[in-house]
């Protein structure tokens, strides 16, 4: 293993600094191009080298050690490393494996999480003391903690001081359990991470005391409890926090002594009873028990880590191996940098991928932190030896950036540097930005510049812990939800969930290719439970949306979705991982640089076996289910009165409520609510009918479905994926919207045609559930076009309940007033016109027949002629309508009219011809009437018996005329 270590490393230096072989520096002049033919040298020896040993079985316990050392829990079992290697005692190996584990060095590269680095022997790291380590495994255990191998005495005063940092936190971390044969709990201190509380009892349970405390994980937690017993106080005091002062149940005698003293553990019963549920996985340093009361000064000295505190205790780790029984995976460690009074402020993780300034940046700023920027020595050693160790390319971005003009400053602000420790300060341009370079041996003095097009390591730091939250996960799964940095693996960050689970980086070939490989979580105490990360780029981190295998887990299968997020509340992660305001999600706008905000934008979330052809459970037990209907006529497209059709434009608005379904980020304006379809929903089918519930034609012009929010959203789900606000879809309504054209059938009853008002009924009636299911119940109804159809017109419209065959509805019914107008002017107004005028010809002059005739004549013709013109276009019915008597009333009173002015001329012509007679019987004739034709004169012979007469009066002396017969008036006058 070192030779293939030290063969990877010369091939590294062949391709860099060429620091291993100088003479070959010295003869190339630095160029790299003549090492080629080395490097692929170096190259095939590794293969070879490889190859060698694939084929070796080493058998579980001695992979086991080439893997890790320490993941040899039973030494005694390692004699199977004998039966791969026959040369090997093993008696002797026995002995040197625990050698080795018990080596500090080993330790801490085994745990290779970076923070526990040690000084290097510069012993300028300040409280580095005894740190224990408990449950290294990170799997929850009973067995785990020390055991005090003496025991207390019989004590009136207590006080207790213990550092302790949570890694993960149980259901309660108890830091310190004494147990005597009459209580199991005579002194006990535990954490509690959830309710941000630690809580202490003394004396069979005559003591108990909560104090509220700044619990969290990854981060020291300095407490000191001072119990006067007889006088019942209890005094508190935690980091920098005011002294907590309060009394105690009850006065008692003291602390009974002869009992046992655990850590990291709770005991029921004397040394035993312990539950891995009430254990502690952290780092435990610097614990004081005394048998008197601290005073305030002194508890305050030391939460803040002052020196020279020697309290004469008597329990403390100052011979801690020797004092204390280990339990199991319980291990001492030297933290340096992360050791409990270091005064090292900041959290820091290294990230070995190359990244160009900017990248790194929003990198950092996904994380929930920021680019490093170091601000005291020790700082500034911490970042650079996680460097040497994690950072090949040896040079790390740094959050400086010069100001153009002036000199460096902190980046994305204007605050002026405090510590600035340059070996090469180059002031450039704007785009120069400061580095750290760990590839030499610089000293203090290590910062550099660079420009941001230079892709180098990434350092991300922050004052708190770096925090992420998982979303996607189901309910029950049996991984953690938050997950906190912390530590490395195979040369890359790890993540501690806050629990029982751990996210870490697993390389394909760590040697050759630190890059090639897959994120992995599993869940420590049950390793079966695993899920690996699908990578899309050999660089992606799980930060952010991507895709994970899940398997054996609770809610398992093939792929599902998860996101890591920092993001606050009020925050939503874009799929990369950067956050921006919720309100911004779904605004039809792009917010996020993968434009992640607008997608997954259906406002309408279904569940998972959510069935469309069940109606929606009833809620609050209210039966029967309403659903709401809003009507609202747009226009009257044509009123057919010959085929009794009626066909109008109408928007129909339906609202009901499922309680199976959620809705995210409703907005007010129901515009941004819009759902693009309902196919996959319950929708309350209405059967829309006309006259004699025969089904409308219908034909869909327009469909709009949104969310009507009602109600205010739901706490937050951690099981979806997104961070979106969700709502009850029992408390919001879904709304359909339809314009519609239909066809409805109406029976018109044209009796007073043309001042009719017809009645044209719309029934809508909920198909599928009876009433006692469902009603229907129609909220509002307007009319909001143009009321006004070229015939009629909209009068009213009225609605009522409908029942049919046990199926609710309701009926609406319009009401068509006919415009008549266009009648009057055209029919009604020109008939009494015309009758007027033939009314008008009794008085003409009296002997002037022929003209009072003709007028009369010409006035029925043209009646009878507007009559059947407006007849063409007029409903035919098997019944006189008002106009088809109004017509006939005024033809019968023209033709009266007529009939009055030949009868009036027949009286008038009889008087004439009755005085006419008279007066030539008399012989008054005057002067005789000539004929004025040849047609007028009559022959004697056709007189009759009154020709002779006649004749002769012709003839006669008397006559002044002879010879000259009388015309044919004149005889038939005389005949008369």
């Amino acid at each position: 293993m070192s030779f293939q270590k030290k063969l990877e490393l010369f091939k590294h230096d062949l391709q860099g600094e060429l620091l291993h072989f100088p003479k070959l520096l010295k003869h190339t002049k630095g160029r790299k191009y003549h090492n080629h033919m080395l490097v692929q040298f170096i190259e095939t020896l590794i293969d070879d080298f490889k190859a060698r040993c694939d084929d070796i079985s080493l058998g579980r316990l001695p992979l086991l050690f080439t893997q890790d050392l320490f993941l040899v829990t039973n030494v005694s079992e390692f004699s199977e490393a004998n039966h791969t290697f026959k040369y090997v005692c093993a008696t002797s190996i026995q002995i040197e494996l625990i050698d080795l584990q018990e080596n500090v060095a080993l330790k801490e590269e085994r745990r290779g999480d970076g923070l526990a680095i040690t000084d290097g022997g510069n012993g300028d790291v300040a409280g580095g003391g005894v740190t224990l380590y408990l449950q290294t495994d990170g799997v929850a255990r009973g067995d785990s903690g020390l055991t005090w191998k003496k025991t207390l005495p019989q004590m009136a005063a207590v006080s207790v001081c213990f550092r302790v940092k949570l890694l993960q936190t149980r259901e309660t971390n108890y830091v310190v359990s004494y147990a005597t044969e009459a209580s199991g709990n005579e002194i006990f201190v535990d954490v509690r991470y959830y309710q941000k509380e630690i809580r202490m009892g003394c004396c069979r349970d005559a003591v108990y005391s909560i104090f509220s405390a700044n619990v969290s994980l990854m981060t020291w937690l300095h407490v000191c409890f001072a119990m006067d017993l007889k006088a019942g106080q209890v005094h508190f005091k935690e980091g920098g926090r005011v002294v907590q002062t309060l009394d105690s149940r009850k006065k008692t005698e003291g602390v009974t002594g002869g009992g046992v003293l655990m850590l990291g553990q709770d005991q029921d019963v004397v040394g035993g009873g312990t539950e891995a549920t009430q254990s502690l996985h952290g780092y435990l340093a610097d614990l004081q028990l005394l048998d008197r009361v601290l005073s305030q000064s002194e508890m305050a000295a030391y939460t803040s880590c002052a020196d020279g505190m020697d309290w004469n205790a008597l329990v403390n780790f100052n011979d801690v191996e020797e004092s204390f029984d280990f339990g199991e995976v319980t291990n001492l460690v030297d933290l340096a940098y992360e050791s409990a009074c270091s005064g090292f402020d900041i959290h820091a993780s290294l990230f070995p991928e190359s990244r160009v300034f900017m990248d790194s940046d929003l990198f950092c700023s996904s994380l929930g932190g920021s680019l490093i920027l170091p601000k005291k020595p020790i700082e500034n050693k911490m970042i650079t030896d996680l460097g040497m160790k994690y950072c090949k390319i040896g040079r790390i971005w740094l959050g400086l950036e010069y100001d153009g003009g002036a000199d460096f400053k902190e980046y994305g602000t204007n605050n002026t540097l405090s510590y600035a420790p340059w070996y090469n300060k180059v002031l450039a341009d704007a785009n120069t930005y400061g580095i750290l370079v760990n590839k030499f041996d610089l000293g203090e003095n290590n910062w550099g510049v660079s420009t941001r097009d230079r892709k180098l390591c990434t350092a991300c730091g922050r004052d708190e812990p770096f925090t992420l939250t998982v979303r996607g996960l189901c309910k029950d799964s049996k991984f953690d939800r938050e997950f906190l940095v912390h530590g490395y693996q195979n040369l890359k960050p790890s993540l501690y969930g806050v629990k029982s689970s751990r996210m870490s980086w697993i390389a394909y070939n760590l040697e050759r290719d630190v890059f090639s490989g897959y994120w992995h979580m599993v869940v420590s105490a049950e390793p079966h439970i695993e899920a690996n990360m699908i990578m899309e780029t050999r660089y992606s981190y799980p930060v952010g949306t991507h895709t994970w295998k899940i398997i054996n887990d609770i809610c398992t299968g093939d792929e599902k979705r998860l996101k890591l997020t920092t993001c606050s509340v009020g925050k939503f992660t874009c799929d990369d991982g950067s956050c921006i305001n919720v309100t911004l999600r779904c605004d039809k706008k792009i917010d996020c640089a993968d434009a992640s905000d607008e997608d997954r934008c259906n406002p309408v979330l279904i569940p998972k076996g959510y069935d469309k052809t069940l109606p929606p459970p009833f809620t609050d037990n209210k039966f029967p289910a309403t659903i709401q209907v809003d009507v609202d006529f747009k226009f009257i497209r044509s009123i057919m009165i010959l085929e009794f059709s009626l066909s109008l434009d109408l928007k129909l608005t339906r609202r009901w409520r499922d309680s199976r379904l959620r809705f995210r980020n409703l907005r007010e304006d129901v515009t941004h609510n819009v759902v693009e379809t309902l196919s996959e929903v319950w929708l309350p089918e209405l059967s829309i009918t006309g006259a004699d519930n025969l089904v409308a034609n219908s034909q869909e012009r327009k469909d709009v479905n949104f969310v009507d929010k009602q109600d205010s959203p739901l706490l937050d789900d951690d099981a979806e994926l997104d961070e979106d606000y969700l709502y009850y879809g029992g408390a919001n309504d879904l709304v359909a919207v339809r314009e519609l054209t239909l066809d409805l059938l109406c029976h018109y009853d044209l009796t007073y045609y043309p001042f009719d008002t017809q009645h044209c009924p719309l029934s809508l009636l909920l198909a599928k559930y009876t009433s006692d299911l469902f009603v229907v119940r129609v909220v509002n109804f307007t009319f909001s076009g143009n009321s006004r159809h070229h015939q009629y017109e909209v009068l009213d419209i009225s609605i009522k309940d409908l029942s049919v065959n046990n199926y609710s509805g309701q009926l609406l019914m319009l009401v068509l007033r006919n415009q008549y107008i266009y009648y009057i002017s055209s029919a009604y107004v020109p008939s009494c016109m015309l009758l007027i005028i033939s009314y008008l010809t009794y008085f003409f002059t009296l002997d002037d027949f022929q003209t009072r005739i003709t007028v009369a004549l010409t006035s029925l013709l043209v009646l009878a002629t507007l009559f059947s013109q407006l007849v063409g276009s007029l409903p035919k019915t098997s019944y006189l309508k008002l106009i088809d008597v109004w017509f006939l009333g005024c033809i019968a009173a023209n033709f009266c009219m007529v009939v009055c002015l030949v009868l009036i001329e027949k009286r008038r012509m009889s008087d004439d011809d009755t005085q006419k007679q008279q007066n030539v019987i008399r012989g008054v004739f005057t002067k005789p009437v000539m004929p004025t034709s040849a047609a007028d004169k009559v022959p004697p012979t056709t007189l009759g018996a009154w020709g002779p007469h006649l004749t002769r009066l012709t003839h006669s002396s008397e006559s002044p005329h002879r010879d000259v017969p009388f015309s044919k008036s004149q005889i038939n006058t005389v005949m008369k």
